[in-house]
């Protein structure tokens, strides 16, 4: 650096360090990020390898939970013989809304489907893997450049799948009533195990959305309900294998003012968390 006047060295480290920056950026966006194509510049810009924290692949899911832990990451875990169903949806990125255009489910079992919308029944306890992999688009930026749309190709996230053989409780009919010469409301309860065990006794808690009414909240006792289990019947002429459902009624006797039976809101089957049950998200109903 002889022949430097002093003042112009941190303007050249300035330089060089920006330079740096640059080339480390430009670097992390060719990975990330192709030009827009001459031949079909509609497309917009093509991204093939999102950051995790970008990730668009997202599901949602039915008679199953998505549950995270340490060790297992984010997982779905769903009752033996139970229809599991799982949607593809995209992440917002950007505050845009991105549009999955197609989806390719991948289980460890070997089997697939292009479906948006796929179910999955596993007649085994164990753990499992589903690999999604879906082309999506939407608008947005990159790197601050500004494009039309963005297009996802191939983005592929894999979710694990834990099925278990354990009772699952749910409600699948509620009635109410109120008899206004005693200013008494009623409410029936109907309760199915869709599990393959037997369920133990626990409890249903009813309550009010109203603070004030916090008063008439009651909970009862809930008898067990026996597991599915399968027979094979007779349907044209051929031997088809048919899942039994039980079933148990419960009644919620209310010593309220009648003018009160609408503003019961809220059904919690095992309130105290007692059951080791496949499916915990469905144990409290809003109504």
């Amino acid at each position: 650096m002889e022949g430097v006047n002093i003042k112009t060295k941190p303007v050249i480290f300035v330089l060089i360090f920006v330079i740096a920056i640059v080339a480390s950026v430009s670097s992390i966006s060719a990975a990330s990020i192709e030009l827009l194509d001459d031949e079909h510049p509609e497309r917009g810009a093509i991204l093939t390898d999102i950051e995790k924290s970008e990730a668009v692949n997202q599901l949602t899911v039915k008679n199953g939970d998505l549950l995270s832990s340490q060790s297992k990451g984010t997982y779905i875990k769903t009752g033996l013989r139970q229809k599991l169903s799982l949607k593809a949806l995209a992440k917002n990125y950007e505050g845009k809304d991105i549009k999955v255009t197609s989806v390719l489910w991948t289980f460890s079992d070997g089997t697939k489907s292009n479906k948006l919308t796929t179910s999955k029944t596993f007649a085994k306890t164990g753990w499992y893997s589903v690999k999604m992999k879906i082309n999506a688009t939407g608008s947005g930026s990159y790197w601050g450049d500004k494009y039309d749309n963005l297009t996802w190709e191939g983005s592929t996230k894999t979710f694990k799948i834990y099925v278990v053989k354990q009772p699952d409780l749910k409600v699948t009919k509620l009635m109410r009533s109120v008899d206004s010469k005693n200013n008494v409301a009623a409410i029936r309860l109907i309760i199915k195990n869709f599990g393959t065990v037997d369920s133990k006794a626990t409890q249903v808690k009813v309550w009010y959305e109203s603070k004030s009414l916090k008063k008439y909240t009651k909970t009862v006792s809930v008898k067990p309900i026996k597991g599915v289990f399968y027979k094979k019947v007779l349907s044209n002429g051929k031997y088809v294998t048919k899942a039994v459902v039980k079933s148990t009624q419960v009644d919620i006797q209310f010593k309220i003012p009648a003018k009160y039976q609408n503003q019961i809101k809220y059904v919690h089957i095992d309130p105290n968390n007692k059951l080791s049950e496949s499916i915990k998200s469905n144990n409290k109903i809003r109504f």
